[in-house]
């Protein structure tokens, strides 16, 4: 995750924003971690060792995938 603050526009971590890089941009898709962010309650410390997604509901087989089964899928944009 790359965040570029600005000292005078965030003057603390509970209220703050966080721009786009945009020198680390490639083509004309913006990835998550470089999106316009504008945070009232702060910034959510996420650790990715313990975050899981559970895919439930009107589903044949739900699933509870962890960020390591998620990054072995390919990455692929769409327009």
């Amino acid at each position: 995750v790359i965040r570029r603050n600005v000292p005078w526009l965030t003057a603390s971590a509970e209220s703050s924003v966080s721009f786009s890089p945009l020198q680390d941009l490639h083509g004309i898709i913006t990835p998550n971690g470089l999106f316009f962010e504008r945070h009232h309650a702060g910034r959510p410390d996420i650790d990715p060792a313990q975050h899981k997604l559970m895919i439930h509901g009107l589903v044949e087989r739900p699933l509870l995938l962890s960020m390591k089964d998620i990054m072995r899928f390919p990455s692929v944009s769409r327009i």
